[in-house]
């Protein structure tokens, strides 16, 4: 049988990573984290995995990196089709700014 963790020391262990998420590049976290939406977490893994935003030549290089660069749906002559998000990218990030954009139009209804 196995023993149910304190719900007391998952709150501590879970505060002690928070903390040590924000010690690497606080600076940078903190303008993450006043956009609506991106937490802790988000800010934290956001920094973790572009590491420095000057290795992409440009904000369409980082747009296509994350996957949110759109794709056009064409079928011979025809242009009428639906563009959409390549994928092509982190899906991690994607999906992490995904839930940041849904959290923030829940909160915030101009959004």
């Amino acid at each position: 049988m196995t023993a149910i963790p304190d719900s007391s020391l998952c709150l501590k262990e879970i505060r002690s990573i928070e903390k040590q998420f924000v010690c690497y590049e606080p600076r940078t976290q903190d303008l993450l984290r006043s956009i609506p939406g991106i937490g802790v977490l988000s800010a934290a893994a956001l920094v973790a995995y572009i590491v420095n935003i000057h290795r992409f030549a440009s904000p369409e290089k980082l747009v296509a990196y994350i996957g949110l660069d759109s794709r056009v749906h064409e079928s011979g002559t025809s242009v009428h089709g639906k563009g959409y998000i390549s994928k092509r990218g982190n899906s991690h990030l994607r999906h992490m700014l995904f839930n940041a954009a849904f959290i923030a139009r829940q909160h915030n209804p101009d959004l």
